[in-house]
């Protein structure tokens, strides 16, 4: 997705007590389609409407707000698994064109798949060689970003330890990140998961998840720099330490958004500041109550700066508003 435009009126504070628009208020699971299981990334496709990776029901559901259940757009309703055209196995990131076609990161299937808008199956457009090292495989890829321009795609291939640039139309991806094995070397990635493409400066921004960090690798280097976190890869629950972060937005301003999924909490960075501030879950542990986070992946940002979380293991979809002043 695009940087989002914050608010002007948007005082980078929110409400602590988040709403519940997609799944269960209480965290149950289920695989009716007013229940999630496991949402691991959400998109902010319109005002109004958000689709999400239902990744333990193996379908992708396109969600109206204030509805009370979503559509499934990819994979199957029943959350059966599979590595058929028509299914998904744990899809863990998604992102939807103007077009309203999904691309859905597949987790499980080693692929990305483009299903267009009312299509019932999917075609491969990256991974055609399934699970491996080599520039048409993947090894449990988890993130996708897009550059809006080029519509180049940008996967997160975790199991690789880099990140993988797929042309419209190619079978085989180039490699944009990482790609020396796992480490905390300034070449090295180390279970990159979330991602999210910056246009003003043409660089990526990645959840280095095994190093505790956040990262910046600017397209055509070969070195990456941190913007969050340790950069030794210790984790921590302090202000300046992340834990197992997952997922990652910035929006106009340069102000990063991080969900610390080991410490169940979204941590605001302010732009060059190196110190977060705890913006939702503020008590950092995991339970089910609207204040509260357990085990959060994804975070976006609207238009007019409120929060989407994807409360993976609550099982829901949190917004948290922002408060305009």
């Amino acid at each position: 997705m695009t940087v989002p435009k914050k608010s002007p009126g948007c005082s980078l504070q929110w409400n602590t007590v988040g709403t519940t628009i997609a799944g269960a208020v209480n965290g149950a699971d289920g695989v009716t389609l007013d229940r999630l299981n496991r949402p691991f990334d959400v998109f902010l496709d319109s005002v109004n409407t958000i689709t999400i990776a239902d990744t333990i029901n193996n379908r992708v559901v396109r969600w109206t707000i204030g509805a009370a259940a979503g559509v499934t757009v990819a994979g199957q309703a029943n959350g059966v698994a599979g590595a058929g055209a028509a299914q998904l196995d744990a899809p863990t990131g998604v992102f939807v064109d103007e077009t309203s076609t999904v691309s859905v990161v597949d987790n499980n299937n080693d692929r990305v798949q483009s299903w267009p808008s009312t299509a019932i199956q999917g075609t491969n457009i990256a991974g055609v060689g399934g699970l491996g090292e080599a520039t048409n495989q993947f090894n449990g890829p988890f993130g996708i970003a897009r550059n809006p321009t080029s519509k180049v795609f940008y996967i997160s291939d975790s199991g690789n330890n880099r990140v993988i640039q797929y042309a419209q139309n190619a079978a085989v991806g180039t490699v944009v990140a990482g790609g020396n094995g796992a480490g905390n070397a300034n070449n090295q990635l180390n279970d990159p998961r979330g991602i999210f493409f910056d246009s003003t400066s043409n660089s990526l921004i990645i959840t280095n998840s095994g190093s505790n960090n956040i990262v910046r690798w600017v397209i055509g280097a070969t070195t990456r720099a941190v913007l969050a976190g340790s950069a030794a890869g210790a984790a921590g629950a302090t202000a300046a330490l992340l834990n197992s972060p997952t997922g990652v937005t910035l929006d106009a301003a340069n102000n990063l958004y991080v969900s610390d999924t080991g410490n169940n909490r979204i941590q605001l960075f302010k732009a060059g500041e190196t110190n977060g501030i705890t913006i939702a879950g503020l008590a950092g542990l995991p339970a089910t109550d609207s204040s509260s986070l357990r085990g959060p992946s994804a975070v976006k940002v609207d238009s007019q700066g409120n929060l989407y979380v994807a409360d993976t293991n609550n099982n829901r979809i949190q917004k948290f508003t922002c408060i305009q002043g």
